[in-house]
């Protein structure tokens, strides 16, 4: 099993949580997954403020990330073969109606 790092988190170093040059930088980016994957993520938010605080969508995919990375390969693997693999790509467009006869 190879050791790997931990999973990058803010500096301990750091005194201000909220200073702006510890601010990693944000990428933004769209996926899609299964409607029932995402009602999971609803699911969660509901049970989110029986805990310490309401969690957002962003905070709950970035934790179920820092579980992942976590994982040992063979655990990794095995969940990962149970995720649905999804046609990627957009949608076609949908032609539109000629109105000429």
């Amino acid at each position: 099993m190879l050791n790997k790092p931990p999973y990058p988190a803010m500096s301990a170093t750091s005194k201000n949580p909220h200073n702006d040059s510890d601010k990693p930088k944000l990428i933004r980016d769209t996926f899609s997954m299964p409607d029932s994957d995402y009602q999971l993520i609803s699911e969660i938010l509901e049970r989110s403020p029986a805990m310490a605080a309401r969690s957002t969508k962003s905070e709950i995919v970035r934790a179920g990330l820092k579980v992942l990375y976590n994982m040992d390969d063979e655990d990794l693997s095995q969940v990962l073969t149970q995720v649905r693999r999804l046609k990627t790509g957009r949608p076609a467009k949908r032609r539109a109606k000629s109105n000429a006869r």
